[in-house]
This record gives C-alpha cells, structure tokens and sequence, in this order.
C-alpha cells in the first residue's frame, strides 16, 4: 500500500471526476456541500496526494445502497481534528450506545464524489461489563464483538467487518491480544487485553438493524494463534492439539444425561455415535430406555439415579460426545403455576459444570425449549449461567434456537440447541434447513408422518381410552404443520373422531416403527411430548460427528467445522464486504 505522503513516480495519480456543473452552476447546491464537509469537522486532504493502491479494481461500489455516493478508494491514513487516523491503529470509539467500544481500523476508504465522506472499515471491541453478565466483568478487558446474519453465505471474516463514519473515532488506544489460557489477568499495569471473541447472530436483517434487542444465537471462543500474532505481532505458543484414535470400529461414544425418553439416544444411533453411558432419575423413562437400548448397551450403562449422584455412578468410561436434556417444564412458555419440582429443577443447573467437569466430554450438546432464551428474565438469567461456565472454563461455545420443522418434524416446535468444543476440537456447523422454504424439500407435514403406519405394530391399537372424546379439542390438521405436541396429548386425529394412538404420537415427533414405550396411556404420552425428536437432532449430532472426524483423521484432513471457528481476519481483498450491511452508515 503506497505512503499518502510520497511523490514516488510508480504510484500514478488517479484522475478523480470534477464536480457535475449541476452542482458548480447552483449556490444553493454549493453551499449544501460545503455545509456537509463543515459537518465532518475534518480537513479535506489535498486531492493532487491521494493515491490509490495497485490493485485491479480499486473501487468499492456502493451503487446497491444508494447510486448517489459513487464509489470509495482504500487509504492509508486521513487526519481529523489534527489528529491522524490510521490503518491497524486501534481507536477509542464516541457516544456507542453498548458501553466503552473501541475500533480497530482495518482499511480506510475515501469517496470518490464531491462530499469527501471517510469510512472506516474494521472490528468493534466491548468491555465485559457491556455484555449483561454473559462475561465476567473483568476490569480492562474487552471482547471483539461480531455481528452476523445466520444463513447468510458471505464468510464469518467478511460478515464481522463494520463499517462507520471516522467522526466516530475518537483518541488511539492500545489493546494486547491473548490466548484465552496465556491471559495474565493480575498482572499490574496490563491496560486493556482482549482474549475472546463474541459472535452474535441474527435471524434477519430486521433484527440486526431494527430492534437490536434479541439474538437468535451466538458463538464465544477464545483467540486462536494465529489471531493472536496478526493482532498483536507476538507469536505465543499453539494449542496442543492431541490427536485421539477413535475406537475399532470407527464410532465414537456418546452418553446421555437425564436421557428421558431416550430421543437424543436415538438420533446418536442415526448419526453413527456409540450410546456408552445414560442416566436419569426416573424410572418409567429408565425402563423405556433400557427396553430400546438393552441391546447394544450394559446393564450397568444404564443407571436410574438423580443427576445429583453422577460422581458415585459414573464408571469413567471414555466419552466423546455428551447430552444434556434438562427438565423443561420450568422453562416452558406453556408454564402458568409454580410446582414443587421447580427448585431441583433450575438448580440442575448449576450441575452443568459438575458433569462437564467429571465426563470431560471432546464435544457437549444441549436440547432446551426456546423460553429458556426467549421469554421472562429470571429464565434467561440462568441460560447466561451456563454461557458463563462454559465460557469462563476456555470451551467454544455456540448456541442458536432452531425450528425444527425446518429440520423435518411436522409440527412446530422452536428448540435452543447449544454446543461446547474443548478449545483443541473444531466447532461443529450448524445444522442447515432441509425443509421449508430456505431449502429445496416442502416441509413433511402430519399427512406424510401417519400414512403407512403397518398393521399389528406395537402401540397402535384403538383401545377405549383412544376413542375417548376430549372436550374442546381441535383435531391435527392433515395438510399444514400441527401444533407443538405437548404431554398433555390433548389433541385428536385428523378425522375428528378419536385421539392419537401411542405410535401415531411417536410417528408425529419422528421416532422408528422398532420403538416402543413403558407405560400407560396418559405416561406413554408424557414421554414423547418431552422427548428430543431424533430425525431433527441427528442432523446436529452428524454435524458433531464430522467434527471429531476431522479431528482424528490424519494431517491434512479437510475440516469440517462452523465457519465461526476460522481465523476471524480479513487475508485477502474478497474477505472486505462489498456492500456495507448497516444503513445509517451509508445516509
């Protein structure tokens, strides 16, 4: 990139357009454009210096915004209130409306029309105390904070990039870059560090610039090596990465925590996971899981006991993979009355890091209703526990609240799914949509789910307690997707006529023909309501399996992994967005 400054004769001068004669010929017009560079309160550097760097194309249009502003020149360096801006320099940033930010300038683009108008291209940084509690409010520390649209094609790197105006700039600061586990947190005059970075994702672009209220997901993992050394220029050691052999035959293990009816355990067979170890307290679900995983599992694999025990239960089996379904009544947005169970079940909790601490699982997932993230505030108080704990113990964590009839469930049910990869194993990708309208399939609706069901399997006879009538109640649609199946059961059968039988239910919420139930009527039904549905969760276990695959396959090996877990700096001109995302920016 040439010095602004230099007369050297290899950098030619670019002939920049003169102003349009509409503009010349008018005082009023003149006037305005005076008026707005008066605004900018910065000097108009001399346009006989400016140079442009050597590339093919140095334009940057923004004509998809607004044809008005013409096109931008990448620069080294402008001055503004006497005060030179430059390009890898890191500025306090004025009037953010998150807290104490600060700017990391990337690149700075100069307009090529009369208003001179200066952007800046580059990261925004955020205290800890900015972030509501889901980082520890540690003094002097700040979180490179990224904003990104989920589905969007465009790379992480390029999505992370903000554009502002270089009035919002304000005195040069200096921030050290750290490894998560190198940080010296204590060391007296450290002054500002940076160890993690923040991706947050929004559903749509309505939420990322409208009401910037609630994101549908995000990611936390610490700066990589890599990283560390471009941001900072000091090479710190890599992370030990150790190379596992997965077992024999090719699978890795899986273990279930308060495993319920057993749902997670069944798409972890379809994703090619080995169940190797469940637990949970209740004994009707126990005996359901025995009877559909007695086969392929130990007896002593299979253990009824609280949650609470795990540490006198657990046999120290190797695990590669492990879930955690927690009760969700008390997170519910159907909840209306306190129960007696709420209070052991919010304070299963604070079990997370127990578990995690005892298992020491490559690869944790969670299943979650949506409430938990999404609705009062004393819930999402105790989501931010868990980020917090997996955050402050150095895991990458992602997590994103997913529709799952986008995933091939014939209902609507709306699930947060949250993953947590040691910091030596790559981040799984998120499952993409196969159903609906952002994939190629038309969503598998309660006609496709109930059809061919073979006569004389198991749970699917018409008894008394299913020609029951239930007062008030609406029957299944056949040709749209059919409410939340819930345990109360307390919808009918598409012909008006009846309940649903017990496989008709399991058929609803995606589970095989071979599975059967322990229980009565009402119990069976409880079951599948609060079960994980497997045909949905088994895209998100494949995805994790893929990821420990890439981890154990030789040097080399093609990752697969979330594009949140590449190196989060721009390498070439192609990782600089083209259109900027935000449109204030652009007024």
């Amino acid at each position: 990139m040439s010095d602004l400054g230099s007369d050297s004769d290899s950098d030619a001068d670019i002939e920049l357009p003169a102003l349009p004669s509409e503009l010349t010929d008018d005082p009023e017009l003149l006037a305005a454009a005076t008026a707005d560079l008066t605004k900018h309160k910065y000097k108009p550097r001399p346009r006989t210096s400016f140079k442009a760097r050597q590339l093919p194309n140095p334009a940057t249009s923004l004509t998809e915004q607004d044809p008005a502003l013409g096109a931008y020149f990448v620069i080294d360096r402008t001055t503004l209130n006497q005060k030179e801006i430059r390009s890898g320099c890191i500025y306090h940033m004025h009037m953010h409306l998150e807290g104490d930010a600060y700017f990391r300038v990337l690149r700075l683009l100069e307009s090529a029309d009369a208003h001179s108008r200066i952007l800046a291209q580059g990261h925004i940084f955020l205290a800890t105390k900015a972030f509501d509690g889901l980082f520890p409010i540690v003094k002097k520390e700040v979180v490179l904070l990224a904003d990104t649209l989920y589905g969007l094609k465009e790379p992480a790197r390029t999505q992370a990039i903000e554009t502002i105006p270089i009035t919002e700039l304000g005195e040069e600061v200096s921030i050290r870059f750290f490894q998560a586990d190198d940080t010296p947190a204590n060391a007296p005059g450290l002054g500002l560090f940076c160890r993690r970075i923040f991706f947050r994702l929004w559903r749509s672009l309505k939420y990322y610039v409208g009401t910037r209220t609630i994101a549908w997901g995000g990611v936390i993992r610490s700066l990589n090596p890599k990283e560390v050394f471009e941001l900072s220029g000091i090479l710190h050691g890599p992370i030990q990465r150790v190379r596992l052999k997965a077992p024999h035959d090719g699978s890795h293990t899986f273990a279930d925590v308060c495993h319920g009816t057993g749902g997670a355990t069944e798409a972890a067979k379809l994703a090619g996971l080995q169940p190797s170890f469940a637990i949970d307290i209740d004994k009707i679900r126990s005996a359901t899981y025995r009877r559909n995983n007695e086969d392929i599992m130990d007896e002593d694999d299979i253990i009824c006991e609280d949650v609470f025990n795990l540490n006198t239960v657990y046999l120290g089996q190797r695990i590669d993979v492990l879930h955690c379904s927690f009760p969700c009544k008390v997170w519910s947005w159907r909840k209306i009355w306190p129960t007696k169970m709420d209070e052991r079940n919010r304070a299963i909790v604070f079990e997370w890091y127990k578990v995690l601490n005892l298992i020491r699982p490559r690869q944790a997932t969670m299943e979650q209703v949506d409430g938990m993230v999404l609705s009062r505030k004393h819930t999402l108080s105790f989501f931010r526990l868990i980020r917090d704990t997996l955050a402050n113990t150095s895991m990458k964590v992602a997590w994103y609240v997913h529709e799952l009839c986008d995933h091939g469930l014939p209902s609507r049910r709306r699930r947060l799914l949250l993953t947590a990869s040691r910091p030596d194993e790559y981040i799984p990708a998120f499952a993409p949509a196969t159903h609906g309208p952002r994939a190629k399939r038309p969503w598998f609706l309660p006609r496709d789910a109930l059809r061919n069901i073979p006569e004389g399997i198991p749970h699917h006879d018409i008894t008394d307690e299913v020609r029951r009538p239930i007062p008030n109640s609406k029957p299944i649609p056949w040709d749209t997707l059919s409410p939340t199946v819930v345990c109360s059961g307390s919808n009918i059968h598409p012909d008006g006529t009846r309940r649903l039988t017990i496989r008709e239910w399991l058929r609803l919420q995606r589970f095989p023909d071979t599975f059967e139930l322990v229980g009565t009527y009402a119990e069976a039904v409880r079951q599948i309501g609060d079960a994980v549905p497997p045909i949905p969760f088994s895209q998100v276990l494949n995805l994790v399996r893929k990821a420990l695959q890439s981890r154990d396959g030789p040097e080399g090996t093609v990752p697969c992994r979330s594009i949140y877990d590449e190196d989060i700096l721009p390498v070439k001109e192609a990782d600089y967005p083209s259109v900027f995302r935000h449109p204030a920016y652009c007024a």
